[in-house]
């Protein structure tokens, strides 16, 4: 594998491991057999398979208008909430989606560099 299949597979093991979406595949229900009825999911429909960085960000922007502030962030995004004015850099009070992603990718480049400075030491 090369360096760069290496770290764009690392960038996505990592992307999923920040966001806690190791479980990738849906939760199936057994079919009912006859005379029985189906069980219902034991888990709401909102958290089967990965959250996708479009649907965190619609989570913490609770009044909808696009934007997520400091105070929204606080709860789903963490990281983000810590790291608010580096994201807001031109200090409007609020982040767009572009912004989120631009950071969670810069992110996501690190970790995978790391990754790969330690693999590069064995």
């Amino acid at each position: 594998m090369s360096k760069h299949e290496r770290k764009t597979a690392l960038s996505v093991i990592a992307l999923l491991v920040a966001f806690g979406t190791a479980s990738w595949a849906q939760q199936t229900q057994p079919a009912a057999t006859q005379g029985q009825t189906q069980a219902q999911p034991t888990q709401p429909a909102a958290t089967k398979g990965p959250m996708t960085l479009r649907k965190l960000f619609a989570r913490a922007d609770k009044n909808g208008d696009g934007k997520v502030t400091k105070a929204e962030a606080k709860g789903p995004l963490p990281i983000t909430h810590a790291s608010f004015e580096q994201i807001d850099a031109d200090k409007r009070g609020w982040i767009s989606f572009d912004q989120f992603l631009a950071f969670t990718n810069k992110r996501v480049d690190k970790q995978a560099d790391d990754i790969l400075t330690q693999w590069d030491k064995y």
